[in-house]
């Protein structure tokens, strides 16, 4: 039997992170911190990218046609790519 270990992939300390999911797509795991404001992005090289919102997000998930939607307290949003710009669904 093949034995697994865990490990720690980020120490981002986040305050409350949330809707975690991987992106097939280009193979990075994607995950928002509610109350820093925060999109985390790990890609499979073990890069960290990071990009503060205006607003808290509860969720992010990517679009197939790019960008992602993301849920803010008071709505559901499209963003770019460089999660620069939002409009309201």
């Amino acid at each position: 039997m093949q034995r697994h270990v865990a490990r720690t992939a980020v120490a981002c300390q986040n305050l409350l992170g949330e809707g975690c999911n991987w992106n097939a797509g280009n193979n990075t795991l994607l995950w928002t911190d509610i109350e820093a404001r925060t999109v985390y992005r790990l890609t499979s090289n073990d890069e960290l990218v990071t990009n503060v919102l205006p607003e808290r997000a509860a969720f992010i998930f990517p679009r197939a046609r790019g960008g992602f939607v993301l849920g803010f307290p008071q709505a559901v949003v499209l963003a770019d790519e460089a999660l620069s710009q939002f409009s309201p669904l």
